[in-house]
């Protein structure tokens, strides 16, 4: 009897994880875009690979026992292809991930000015495009 799992609610079960899907998501997405928008013109710079990590990786502590940590609707559609979610929570999760983004870009833009929003289109492909890059 003790060894039987716990039923979960309908809050825990689809609920949850998916704000945890949704914060986790503007987490990462946030620090990961003020990072890029911050490194403009910069070439070979490690900060915007650093800031990315690091976000993800406390993202997944805060967050992973609760929805996994998933953070990526690819990572997602992975984890059910592999059997580890079940169809009717994949469509929640990708659509708190797209949301996720969508909270992180506006706070990106609310917190840069225009002058740096706007020069940041494409900074990664400038500096990939550079031959000292």
């Amino acid at each position: 009897h003790q060894n039987q799992p716990k039923k979960l609610s309908f809050y825990e079960h689809y609920i949850q994880p998916c704000l945890a899907e949704v914060l986790g998501s503007t987490l990462f997405m946030f620090v990961g875009c003020v990072s890029v928008m911050g490194n403009v013109g910069i070439s070979g710079s490690i900060q915007p690979a650093l800031a990315h990590g690091l976000a993800l990786a406390i993202a997944i502590a805060i967050f992973g026992e609760i929805s996994g940590g998933h953070f990526n609707p690819a990572v997602s559609v992975c984890v059910y292809l592999i059997g580890g979610m079940e169809l009717m929570l994949l469509v929640p999760y990708v659509l708190s991930q797209m949301l996720g983004g969508v909270i992180a870009a506006s706070l990106a833009k609310a917190v840069t000015t225009n002058e740096a929003f706007a020069n940041a289109t494409g900074a990664a492909f400038s500096a990939v495009q550079t031959s000292h890059g």
